[in-house]
């Protein structure tokens, strides 16, 4: 299916249409998904989307790297904990469509928001907008 559609992919969502062409079965039980989530977007988005993977996996790499030089005490063991369950989705997403899971996929976007969040032991700034109404 990749090799048809090299550039933009079958379309997003669009795998459970087009697999029928391609899988020799009896076509009483047909795929809905494929059974690897990076094999699924290169299927459906093509070279399009497996560089947006690449752009998606370098800012969560500068992500994590700022976490880890920023971050201290119990900030630091969320942001560890987050990255293990970050890493633990992107190794179980080589055998599996869990992503595709509505639950599975909010708990990452809940992952990738606790090392997006800025250090929580800052002092407090007053914000400049706010300061001439209250005065």
């Amino acid at each position: 299916m990749a090799r048809a559609h090299p550039i933009a992919g079958a379309g997003l969502g669009a795998y459970w249409a087009e697999i029928p062409a391609y899988h020799n079965a009896s076509g009483v039980l047909t795929p809905q998904q494929a059974h690897s989530e990076y094999l699924e977007l290169l299927a459906s988005a093509g070279l399009i989307g497996i560089g947006l993977l690449a752009w998606f996996l370098v800012a969560l790499l500068r992500t994590i790297q700022r976490a880890l030089e920023v971050f201290t005490g119990a900030q630091r063991a969320l942001a560890i904990g987050a990255i293990i369950g970050i890493v633990g989705v992107a190794v179980h997403s080589l055998v599996d469509f869990g992503l595709h899971m509505p639950a599975n996929a909010l708990v990452f976007v809940m992952l990738l928001a606790i090392l997006s969040l800025n250090r929580l032991d800052q002092p407090v700034r007053a914000q400049a907008h706010r300061s001439g109404a209250f005065k």
